[in-house]
């Protein structure tokens, strides 16, 4: 996830807003006690659509699509928001996350990649062992939240970087496994 405005707490739900992602459309993340979910708000449409969800109930789903409506209501009265293209995400099975000096050592949906901090975050970068030790994987598996420093990142973003940093590492799609070391 790159920057995004946290916006507030409302009905006890905490709104994450996202309008610079890449090719995706403007979108709302919403968190509350092992509940969590993604809407985009697609402009040109005016119409709000659910990317994923993960164990809300009908009624936590119509509170929010009523408050997201009041919001993309608004924003175009206000002439706030702009259009992105889109594109759809997938969730995913974050099994750990360890950090060793300048890296961050993630194993998700099976698998183990070593990411220099300094490419997905200046904020990890910069932060105490305390402050990166700090965290909560999003319920659906979507990202990561860093309280303290008020950082965000998803982890399609996260194995994005991986990725890239392996092809240019090793000069060709799959790379081996670099061991994160575990104190």
């Amino acid at each position: 996830m790159r920057p995004c405005l946290q916006f507030c707490l409302i009905y006890v739900w905490r709104l994450f807003f996202y309008s610079n992602e890449g090719a995706e459309p403007i979108h709302v993340h919403a968190q509350k006690a092992g509940m969590e979910c993604k809407y985009w708000l697609l402009i040109e449409e005016v119409e709000i659509r659910e990317a994923f969800s993960f164990n809300l109930s009908p009624g936590a789903k119509k509170k929010l699509r009523r408050l997201y409506t009041s919001i993309l209501t608004w924003s175009l009265n206000h002439g706030i928001i702009m259009l992105i293209n889109n594109i759809m995400i997938a969730t995913h099975n974050i099994e750990s996350l360890t950090f060793d000096q300048n890296f961050m050592c993630l194993q998700v949906d099976g698998k183990e990649f070593r990411i220099l901090l300094n490419k997905v975050s200046q904020k990890l970068d910069a932060a105490s062992e305390i402050q990166r030790n700090l965290f909560t994987f999003s319920p659906s598996g979507y990202g990561i939240h860093w309280p303290l420093i008020d950082e965000d990142l998803s982890i399609d973003f996260l194995l994005e970087v991986a990725l890239t940093n392996q092809e240019k590492q090793c000069g060709k799609q799959y790379c081996v496994k670099i061991a994160c070391n575990v104190n």
